[in-house]
């Protein structure tokens, strides 16, 4: 996105000119714009600019928001992390974190 190259590969161009709206660089981070869905069509949402996390730091993010935050369960976990940070898989990734929780796992029902 910061050099405006398109990859050789013709698919993999199309697949990156289809995504890219979705994203935007600021201050050198990637942003990944998110619009909440809802059951209310006639309520308005602004758009949600997610912070894209590489792989090194989700762990940590999931351990700050969930180890260090009196282990809350999955649905408000996933519910915080979606409205600040994106990363591809981010929903399977949080879910395996809290099922292999043992503290969660020895106290929760």
């Amino acid at each position: 996105m910061t050099t405006g190259k398109l990859p050789t590969d013709n698919d993999l161009a199309r697949r990156v000119i289809v995504e890219a709206q979705d994203y935007v660089i600021q201050d050198g981070a990637m942003y990944h714009l998110f619009t909440p869905r809802t059951k209310r069509v006639n309520r308005a949402f602004s758009v949600i600019k997610q912070l894209c996390v590489p792989t090194p730091y989700r762990k940590d993010i999931a351990m700050s928001l969930h180890d260090d935050n009196a282990h809350i369960g999955f649905d408000r976990l996933y519910a915080t992390v979606r409205t600040r940070y994106y990363w591809p898989g981010m929903y399977t990734f949080l879910h395996d974190h809290v099922q292999t929780c043992m503290k969660c796992q020895m106290t929760k029902s």
